[in-house]
C-alpha cells in the first residue's frame, strides 16, 4: 500500500513541476490577461511519464473517476484534481494537440488544488510507514524476548545436565 501511495505521489510530482514549468512562462509584466499552456507547446513533446501525467489529469481526456489510481479510489474517495489541460480538437487522436492556455491565476489555483492533494497524500505516507516502523518494532521485540527464553532454556539444560553427571 505505502508502495502505491508513493507512486501515486509521483505521478502527482511531474503534474506539480508541469504546472510551475507553466507558471514560470509568466513575466512580470503579464497581466491576467496573457494566457499560457504548459511549458511545451505540444503533447508530442513532452517525456512519456509527462505525458502520462498529463492524460491522467486532463479533464478532456476522461470522465472524472477513469483512470483512478486504485488509491486515490481508497484514500481519497475518487477525489482528483483535473484541467482542462489539452485542447478539445484531436483528443484521443494525436499527440501533437496544443495545450489549452491559462492566466497565472488560474495555474496558481490549480497548483494549489494539487499541492492539498499532495499534502493529504504525504500524511497518509507517512501514517502507513508509521505503521510500518510500529510493526517492525514490535517483530523485534517479541524476537528479542524468543531469544531470551531460548537462552534462558538452555541455561536450564545445562545445569540439568550437569546435576545429573
Amino acid at each position: 500500500e505505502l508502495n502505491q501511495v508513493n507512486d501515486l505521489l509521483s505521478t502527482y510530482s511531474i503534474m506539480q513541476n508541469l504546472v510551475n514549468k507553466a507558471l514560470e512562462r509568466f513575466t512580470k509584466d503579464d497581466d491576467e490577461k496573457d494566457t499560457y499552456g504548459l511549458s511545451a507547446s505540444r503533447l508530442d513533446q513532452l517525456t512519456d511519464q509527462e505525458r502520462r501525467a498529463v492524460i491522467k489529469f486532463d479533464a478532456n481526456a476522461q470522465s472524472p473517476s477513469d483512470y483512478n489510481h486504485p488509491m486515490e479510489r481508497y484514500h481519497l474517495n475518487n477525489r482528483k484534481e483535473t484541467l482542462s489541460l489539452i485542447t478539445n480538437q484531436g483528443v484521443g487522436t494525436s499527440t501533437d494537440t496544443p495545450f489549452v492556455g491559462y492566466t497565472r491565476t488560474q495555474w496558481t489555483q490549480y497548483s494549489n488544488r494539487l499541492a492539498n492533494i499532495v499534502t493529504e497524500l504525504n500524511q497518509i505516507s507517512q501514517t502507513l510507514m508509521n505503521d510500518i516502523n510500529s510493526l517492525d518494532k514490535q517483530k523485534n521485540r517479541h524476537f528479542d524476548l524468543a531469544n531470551g527464553a531460548l537462552s534462558k532454556m538452555s541455561e536450564m539444560i545445562q545445569s540439568i545436565g550437569r546435576n545429573i553427571a
